[in-house]
């Protein structure tokens, strides 16, 4: 309650008398993120320590609750509303909603040694009726009762957005933001080849603000995604191109296919950071240039959105490969009276191992000199559970029989034992096309039209002849 009281300007009020101060009420995480007015993400995962009711004045608003792991007992004045459980019993993952039409007390109820592991959204009427006509619905359905609430059990897609919510990567703030927003995003696929693939599209993107398309010049063309087109359909839509060696001048490289080691061979990066009398190889296994280069991708949209803000034109923004490329080296291109020129490649880096330590033997070796033993995977199999392990408090290996590159056995999602919570595997990412059919139906297109699709291959919610995640 503290935390929710500094987004909404409240103060919680405790409705037990005789409670100790400054007693830890609960033990655990919570965090609150604003995206902007009106909109607000909550996550908490806490065990209440103490019985005790908190009282909070809350204004007009929509709650979104989904809940992981305990239960709530919610509500606002002889309103309650209970998600999960509250008897300690193990309950399924649950989804619920709360909304207030006007502001009003809303109290949670606490009790000691119970858990609550969930994510909650939080909008307001104001920031529904902005988002347009089937969100301005939604509001006045919830306006024409003083409270309402509901429930449902959540899917295995909402149970891995709201982990994921729960367990993002550390980031800084604004990365942070981007990557909890992006988690909404859902999964069709269009054959833009097709008249009805193109009619389906003009319908999407007179919806949408922004465009994103990871390719070359001559494949926008040939999919009638480039900016001419795109802008007869709505002026204020922004176009974001990532290619490999795309630059300002068109046609220039943006014809040229490539990824990450192929610009880090073609623009030196391979050879300025190789080892010493070494030839040159790809440098770092997790990316180098591509990982930039998307961050500068996310830039470039986000000054495209400004501009169609402030002016009411869109228009065709982006970045490469060859661009990050160029920007990850800009150290090494300077020079001046002062300072003199850039270093030459072949010193201008230290030793690797001076930077990340070395092998040797059985042991790691850090760059000040410590020796660590290496842990061998079969000796971590043979440790560890194999499977589902029947301790669901303990770390193990989950063997995926049906992955797409065969047989593989992965450590559980969150390998460290837990004194009191479970792990908790959170089940595949949703396959591509598995949102196609509600994409379609949000765009006004009756069944009929939506089965004519179907029926013509032009829409699919999964690859042409294939049940796995990605085609072979």
């Amino acid at each position: 309650m503290d935390l929710l009281s500094k987004e909404i300007g409240a103060v919680p009020r405790m409705l037990e008398t005789g409670m100790p101060r400054g007693r830890d009420l609960h033990r655990g995480s919570i965090s609150a993120t604003a995206f902007g007015n009106g909109l607000s993400l909550h996550t908490v995962d806490v065990i209440d320590l103490e019985d005790f009711t908190t009282e909070i004045l809350m204004p007009a608003s929509l709650s979104i609750c989904f809940l992981l792991n305990g239960g709530v007992a919610m509500g606002s004045g002889e309103e309650q509303f209970t998600l999960g459980s509250v008897d300690g019993a193990t309950a399924a993952p649950e989804g619920g909603y709360f909304s207030l039409a006007q502001p009003g007390k809303f109290w949670r109820k606490a009790e000691k040694g119970r858990r609550l592991r969930a994510a909650v959204v939080v909008v307001s009427p104001e920031w529904l009726s902005d988002r347009g006509a089937e969100s301005s619905t939604v509001a006045e359905a919830l306006n024409s009762r003083p409270t309402s609430h509901g429930s449902w059990n959540l899917s295995p897609r909402e149970i891995l957005l709201a982990e994921q919510l729960l367990q993002p990567p550390q980031f800084e703030p604004f990365l942070h933001n981007l990557l909890l927003e992006s988690r909404t995003m859902e999964a069709m696929l269009l054959d833009l080849s097709t008249e009805t693939g193109q009619a389906i599209l003009a319908r999407l993107a007179t919806q949408a603000d922004l465009v994103t398309f990871n390719g070359t010049e001559a494949q926008l063309d040939a999919l009638s995604l480039d900016i001419a087109h795109l802008s007869g359909l709505n002026p204020a839509i922004v176009l974001t191109q990532v290619s490999a060696f795309g630059g300002p001048k068109r046609p220039g490289g943006g014809q040229r296919k490539g990824f990450d080691e192929v610009l880090q061979a073609a623009t030196g990066v391979m050879h300025r950071l190789k080892r010493e009398n070494t030839p040159p190889e790809e440098y770092a296994h997790y990316g180098t240039i591509d990982a930039a280069t998307g961050v500068w991708g996310a830039v470039a949209a986000v000054a495209g959105l400004l501009q169609a803000n402030t002016t009411g034109k869109g228009g065709q923004v982006g970045t490469s490969l060859a661009a990050g490329a160029a920007a990850v080296q800009m150290p090494f291109l300077w020079a001046s009276e002062r300072a003199g020129t850039a270093p030459d490649p072949a010193g201008a880096m230290p030793p690797r191992s001076a930077i990340a330590g070395r092998i040797e033997g059985d042991d790691y070796v850090s760059p000040d000199g410590k020796r660590e033993p290496l842990a061998r995977y079969p000796d971590l199999r043979a440790r560890l559970a194999l499977g589902v392990t029947d301790d669901a408090h303990a770390t193990g290996f989950i063997r995926h029989a049906d992955h797409p590159a065969g047989t593989v056995e992965l450590v559980t999602q969150c390998a460290i034992r837990c004194r009191e919570a479970p792990l908790v595997a959170v089940g595949d990412p949703s396959k591509y096309g598995s949102d196609t059919r509600d994409v379609l139906t949000r765009l006004g297109m009756s069944e009929s039209e939506i089965g004519d699709a179907f029926s013509s291959r032009a829409v699919a919610e999964s690859w042409p002849d294939h049940e796995r995640f990605l085609p072979d």
